[in-house]
């Protein structure tokens, strides 16, 4: 019997000729669900396949341009990406589809959600990056997550030389994941000393960048750029769920986020916790997939 937590991993040749990796988890005959993964990482980092399968569901996690396998894509806006997502649901025959998405994933979310409203049936975004614009989005944001961001909307050739120096996660895994911790909240600490989730983590650390650090680079000047699109213009149901003191995407990101986009179902948690969608991921598949989510 396939082990729903081992990856299949494939590869599909995109129309514009780019390579876009992907990994299929959970029950393959289930119902589709995307899963975004968060910056840096790759198709590697997923939530539990077993829980995926126990409901049905057929869990997919692709790697964004430029992260791992996937070939880098010049000049990617946020809104750029549902068009390799369509892609890929087409590659595997799923016309309609759930899709969720962490941290530097949520936004990518928000774009699928809006470009892809005949396709979509409902998302969900956790621990959300948001408008870097947004009120107090930047207050209680680590200096080096804001020094990411300043460099990101001013001097992204900086921000880069920055990463291929001192942030190259695949040159070494084990103290990018250590300084990447340094904010997380204790119980975030201990998930990632858990061999088998940090395992998992570290993995997909190391599969990011394996190719240079321009795709990670990028991501971060697509995150806090414009994002192509208005929240106010998504109209499929969206579900957000946010730590109340996560530090790595302060809450203020996810409030913006919910305010904006209309009918957003807010699920506001007590802690520090940014793997939110790793704790409580059987109880937002339950949320999704429930009749008239």
């Amino acid at each position: 019997m396939r082990d729903p937590d081992h990856p299949i991993l494939s590869e599909l040749r995109l129309r514009d000729g780019r390579q876009l990796a992907w990994a299929s988890y959970g029950d393959p005959d289930g119902r589709p669900v995307f899963y975004l993964h968060g910056s840096p990482a790759t198709r590697l980092l997923h939530p539990s396949g077993a829980v995926a399968a126990r409901h049905g569901v057929h869990l997919i996690a692709a790697s964004r341009p430029g992260y791992g396998r996937s070939d880098f894509q010049p000049g990617r806006r946020v809104l750029d990406w549902p068009e390799d997502l369509s892609q890929l649901a087409d590659q595997i025959g799923a016309e309609r589809f759930a899709v969720v998405g962490a941290s530097g994933g949520a936004p990518y979310v928000a774009a699928c959600a809006y470009a892809l409203p005949e396709r979509v049936q409902v998302a969900a975004m956790v621990s959300s990056f948001g408008p870097v614009d947004a009120p107090g989005a930047m207050d209680d944001l680590p200096w080096e997550r804001k020094l990411g961001v300043i460099l990101g909307r001013h001097a992204p050739w900086a921000n880069r030389a920055l990463m291929a120096t001192l942030r190259n996660p695949s040159r070494d895994t084990e103290a990018f994941a250590r300084r990447y911790s340094t904010h997380s909240c204790p119980s975030d600490k201990a998930m990632l000393a858990d061999p088998t989730f940090g395992g998992m983590m570290k993995a997909s650390y190391a599969a990011s960048c394996e190719r240079g650090v321009r795709g990670f680079a990028h991501d971060i000047t697509a995150l806090v750029g414009d994002w192509g699109f208005r929240l106010e213009d998504i109209r499929v149901p969206v579900h957000l769920w946010h730590a109340r003191e996560d530090l790595g995407t302060p809450l203020p990101m996810a409030q913006a986020m919910a305010a904006a986009i209309p009918g957003c179902r807010t699920r506001w948690l007590d802690g520090g916790s940014h793997f939110v969608i790793f704790t409580h991921w059987e109880e937002l598949l339950e949320a999704i997939l429930a009749p008239g989510a």
